[in-house]
């Protein structure tokens, strides 16, 4: 290849098992101790096991058309094959299917400036075990798996000068199949146009005597069609949450400090399903000696108590099926403390 021209190219092999057991408890002694004291009823198989062997050929390439335009595309082919555990009722059995992802992009360069236009794809597959356990008289043959692509294209821009660093992009990105849950909580894949739309941003602004001070920006939305053509929000169980970070920061390059507040912004969907958003402030303190790099990280440094989004969600997906709201609505970790150590050598 010449200097102006690149391809990387490979192949990728992977396995990956699974087997899942599930414990019920006795949910008297749950209920009455407030789900503090949890006491094994029995326990039995969850989801089938199941074994995905995954063998993919890649390339990619790069051409530099001319010193300020960069322009690149690749290719990926991945097939996958699906071995399926017996379970309870439903036989087991092999299942393959395969999915085809390309990407194309072009930059441009000025003195201190770059522009990006860029259009990707890419793909995943739902958890076969939960798939399978919908219904106890489904074989692997009658429910075929199948590839979920999401296609995206993105445009960003990028300047660094002045004691400045930003860069910001908006982006598209869409899918006609989507993964849910049912109230058993095994998943389906279903046919249903969805879109995620949005700004990424960042700044940081670089002061004299070591000093900084920046922040980050996700505005994103999330929207799928209805029966009857319109695009309406997400159901906030899957829809994404726009976040921003905001910091300040000192360094004289053997020792630094960074406080840094986190945001997570409130979401409410078109059934009155709502997320609340927080705010938790971090503290990173590190030193560098002659034995290497010592960190101290204090995460949720005002110990504040909160929902985690995952918290939120799961009350959405349990509660009422499988109990009362409290069982589900996992809190944020208090106040932690980390020590780290590291040393280059």
């Amino acid at each position: 290849m010449s200097d102006s021209v690149g391809l990387t190219y490979g192949v990728d092999l992977s396995r990956e098992k699974f087997d899942a057991d599930q414990i019920f408890f006795d949910r008297d002694v749950t209920d009455a101790s407030g789900a503090l004291t949890q006491r094994e009823a029995r326990s039995e198989d969850r989801y089938p096991g199941y074994r995905v062997d995954t063998v993919a050929a890649f390339a990619q390439a790069d051409w530099q058309a001319t010193r300020g335009l960069k322009l690149s595309a690749g290719a990926r082919q991945q097939r996958m094959n699906v071995d399926v555990d017996d379970f309870k009722n439903v036989p087991g059995g092999q299942q393959p299917y395969d999915a085809t992802l390309v990407n194309a992009s072009a930059s441009t360069t000025t003195v201190t400036a770059t522009r990006t236009g860029c259009a990707t794809a890419r793909a995943s597959s739902a958890r076969p075990g939960q798939v399978l356990r919908q219904e106890p008289d489904i074989s692997v043959s009658a429910n075929p798996l199948s590839a979920i692509k999401t296609d995206q294209v993105e445009l960003g821009w990028r300047y660094q000068g002045g004691g400045w660093s930003t860069q910001a992009a908006v982006y598209y990105a869409w899918s006609d199949k989507a993964v849910e849950n049912a109230e058993d909580l095994s998943v389906e894949v279903v046919d249903e146009k969805k879109r995620d739309y949005g700004l990424e941003g960042a700044v940081t602004r670089y002061f004299d005597n070591g000093f900084e001070a920046g922040s980050t920006l996700n505005l994103v939305r999330s929207e799928q069609k209805d029966a009857d053509g319109d695009w309406k929000k997400r159901d906030a169980r899957y829809a994404s949450l726009s976040s921003a970070t905001a910091f300040v920061g000192w360094s004289d390059f053997e020792r630094s400090v960074r406080l840094q507040a986190n945001h997570a912004f409130d979401l409410e969907d078109d059934n009155d399903r709502e997320i609340d958003g927080y705010t938790t402030l971090d503290l990173l303190l590190s030193q560098q000696t002659g034995f290497g790099k010592f960190s101290l990280g204090v995460e949720n440094l005002t110990d504040k108590q909160y929902s985690t989004v995952w918290g939120q969600r799961a009350t959405m997906f349990y509660s009422p099926y499988y109990g009362p709201e409290y069982l589900y609505d996992y809190q944020g970790r208090g106040r932690t403390y980390s020590l780290t150590w590291s040393h280059q050598y």
